[in-house]
């Protein structure tokens, strides 16, 4: 089940589109979506109000969220917060505070992932500032749950940092020797009706990865990303009409 947290925001998320597409779209008309009241939804909104674990499944289900099963709870970063850490060394360097190369330096930062000292140095500084990070007897730790963004919510923030990923896996399949690296593709037809149901199967994968892979001893950091995409073209007017 996912957390009352994460579900709350994917909630005014949600209602923050609708207004943008309809400035007529009011919590009214989000409660009846939601089938709760005017207040309890207004409430709901404003982390005034506790989620039902009924309420929850139900939200879960009409917005199509991964019902995770995971033990670990995630934080959700609203967009205007991850625009400012959307470089990808910014998640880099959060991951490196769990592993045995953990050290509250930036230039010793900036040589393990081979990017520039004042460009390791303002992150470092940034996630400090922001209460991302602290800083004890020369190493540092995540001050917070693992941190995702939304999901299907256009962001240009959250475009360039897959972008930033795209590019650096580019690089790594040249890089990195095969035994440390795993990249894999495949191209299928595929039922667009099927398509919300595979986007939740991705999440959980990803969820499920996480929790395997982070359970030990951590030496090294690395990004998984997973790619799906059409290579027809698409008509988006009959697709919206449907």
């Amino acid at each position: 089940m996912q957390t009352e947290e994460f579900v709350r925001q994917q909630l005014n998320d949600f209602f923050k589109i609708k207004r943008a597409k309809n400035g007529a779209f009011s919590v009214r008309a989000m409660a009846q979506l939601f089938k709760t009241s005017p207040g309890q939804m207004s409430q709901i909104l404003s982390g005034k109000r506790p989620l039902s674990r009924k309420f929850i499944n139900s939200v879960s289900d009409r917005l199509d969220l991964p019902k995770v099963d995971s033990k670990i709870e995630f934080s959700t970063l609203p967009d205007d917060e991850f625009k400012v850490i959307s470089d990808w060394h910014h998640f880099a360097i959060l991951s490196m505070s769990k592993t045995s190369k953990n050290k509250a330096d930036p230039k010793f930062i900036a040589q393990m992932l081979g990017i520039d000292y004042y460009v390791a140095k303002e992150a470092f500084e940034r996630l400090s500032k922001l209460g991302l990070i602290g800083i004890k007897d020369g190493f540092y730790t995540q001050t917070t749950k693992p941190l995702h963004t939304t999901n299907d919510i256009p962001s240009a923030a959250i475009r360039s940092h897959h972008k930033q990923n795209l590019t650096l896996a580019s690089e790594k399949l040249d890089e990195v020797d095969v035994e440390l690296r795993e990249f894999t593709s495949m191209t299928m037809a595929l039922n667009s009706k099927k398509l919300p149901s595979a986007k939740k199967l991705i999440r959980k994968f990803k969820a499920d990865l996480y929790e395997l892979v982070g359970q030990g001893k951590c030496e090294d950091v690395y990004t998984f990303s997973v790619q799906l995409f059409p290579v027809t073209k698409i008509n988006i007017k009959n697709k919206r009409e449907t």
